[in-house]
């Protein structure tokens, strides 16, 4: 990857140093978020092609980097992210418990779809075979039960994550290592990252505690 200097001068960094080295570059004042960036990718081919762009559409994916410029909107976004994952991960676990508790044969084809999801690099009709076998034997397309239970999951998981995040990153805006030519972040930022997620959060965790668990447990009788 290549990185144009504030200095005209660019630099080159390989993907295993990439963070660590663009983030010092950073804070000696080095780069910018305008600065051009040039992204060298090697083809299954073996050909090469270039992707042309500026240095900020690394740091806005990146939190050790997005932290250095907005540590609310980074911990905000590290918060969401989280709160996906915890979301996700606690609602296929009750959902896995309950169905055990009165269709045992469809929680074991939940749990084998759970571990055909994170194979590393299994081609599609692995996933084709994988979903087939399942079928049969649950007697229902598992993997979409499976993508439903992680969505339901991930809903009500991110809005208190970002709150939650927002809050972190408010108390520790402070005490973070800021980039020479930082913004400070607008004081909209609390509302967007803390207020607005945490009502919104409670309003959808009202309808999935009074609506969406009556209506499950309806469609389980």
């Amino acid at each position: 990857m290549e990185v144009e200097g504030d200095n005209g001068i660019c630099r080159f960094y390989e993907a295993r140093q990439l963070y660590n080295e663009i983030r010092s570059s950073i804070l000696e004042g080095v780069h910018g978020p305008n600065n051009r960036l040039v992204i060298h990718h090697r083809n299954e081919d073996g050909t090469w092609n270039e992707i042309v762009s500026t240095l900020w559409d690394i740091i806005k994916k990146h939190f050790k980097l997005r932290v250095l410029y907005q540590p609310v909107r980074a911990h905000v976004m590290a918060g969401l992210k989280w709160g996906i994952i915890v979301g996700i991960i606690l609602k296929v676990i009750d959902a896995f418990i309950g169905l055990l508790l009165v269709e045992p044969g469809m929680a074991f084809c939940l749990a084998g779809a759970i571990a055909v999801s994170f194979i590393p690099k299994i081609p599609w009709w692995g996933y084709a075979g994988a979903g087939y076998f399942l079928i049969q034997i649950a007697g229902a397309n598992i993997f979409l039960v499976y993508i439903l239970i992680g969505l339901t999951g991930a809903i009500p998981g991110c809005l208190p994550g970002m709150a939650i995040g927002g809050i972190v990153g408010f108390n520790r805006r402070r005490n973070l290592i800021l980039a020479g030519d930082a913004v400070p972040e607008s004081n909209g930022i609390v509302y967007k990252g803390v207020v607005l997620p945490f009502a919104s959060g409670l309003v959808v965790s009202m309808i999935y505690v009074f609506v969406v668990i009556p209506w499950l447990a309806g469609m389980m009788v």
